[in-house]
């Protein structure tokens, strides 16, 4: 059997999600092509039997790793370094692919040999395995645009090899550790989008990225933290503070690496005053978004 695929997804208490998650892996065109590598963090029993009862089905398929808990970023470097295939696919366990969404990727990675990332149109939806929602349009490539804003969506799919060259994901991020290795990616190799629907992203306000009832979350530091990092100063919320992170740094394996090791000519931009006044601006409009966005999330 030839396969060229790698799956990887890391897990922790979805036992929720998790038998719709491979159905839904099931259901994938080149099912023959792929192998899965699931970091599973403390499983319970209700998961393992799960788990085990679609391993008999497929015994080729799937590569389950248990670990005790540990922070996503770590978990999903894990099953980088466990891969074994050329390409590797990013998939969160409450999202859903369509069905040829995995063939689609692939076949764009396949004949555009010098692109080393795709990714696509997907649909946000609030309630799991919902099908209408928001559809939201990816941009192409431009690398201009994509070393400063989120462009890749939660549908990646990438060469195993660049991460010789751009590093992992950095484990002191636990919301934005996806953004800044995209930013890394679109800095040392082009990108391309594939064209059609790939999933359902789910957006419930209920994870580590999409917003609990606080008027400084996770997520809005971890993205303060990468507009520092990589010089987006007009995206400066100077109402927030990351000093918990070393931002000029990246962890990997324990252990922190300069950014300039992974990204050519990278340099700490200092301020203007140009740019001290774009992230006033910045900073007091967002304030009052985050605010209202707040004041919304305690009331509902």
């Amino acid at each position: 059997m030839y396969r060229e695929i790698s799956i990887i997804t890391s897990c922790y208490k979805w036992e929720k999600y998790i038998k719709s998650f491979l159905h839904n892996l099931e259901q994938q065109t080149i099912l023959d092509s792929i192998e899965l590598v699931l970091v599973h963090n403390d499983p319970s029993d209700f998961e393992m039997k799960i788990v085990e009862s679609f391993k008999k089905k497929h015994p080729w398929l799937i590569n389950h790793i248990i670990v005790p808990r540990e922070p996503i970023s770590v978990s999903m470097n894990r099953a980088i370094k466990n891969a074994q295939w050329i390409y590797i696919f990013n998939r969160d366990i409450d999202d859903i692919r369509t069905n040829n969404s995995i063939e689609l990727q692939y076949t764009t990675l396949k004949k555009y040999d010098y692109v080393y990332l795709t990714y696509g149109d997907f649909v946000i939806i609030k309630d799991f395995e919902a099908r209408e929602g928001q559809y939201l349009t990816s941009p192409e490539f431009e690398k201009t645009e994509f070393v400063r804003s989120m462009h890749c969506g939660p549908f990646r799919a990438w060469k195993k090899e660049i991460h010789e060259k751009v590093g992992y994901f950095d484990e002191q991020l636990r919301s934005g550790a996806d953004y800044d290795l995209m930013i890394r990616i679109a800095y040392n190799y082009p990108m391309k989008k594939t064209h059609g629907l790939l999933g359902y992203y789910l957006n419930a306000n209920t994870g580590l990225s999409t917003g609990q009832a606080k008027l400084v979350s996770l997520q809005q530091k971890e993205l303060l933290l990468i507009n520092k990092r990589y010089n987006v100063l007009d995206k400066i919320d100077l109402f927030i503070s990351a000093s918990e992170y070393k931002i000029y740094d990246i962890k990997e394996d324990g252990e922190f690496l300069p950014v300039k090791t992974f990204v050519p000519h990278y340099h700490v931009h200092h301020y203007t005053l140009s740019d001290m006044i774009k992230s006033l601006i910045f900073s007091v409009k967002y304030g009052l978004l985050r605010i209202i966005k707040f004041i919304y999330l305690k009331i509902k």
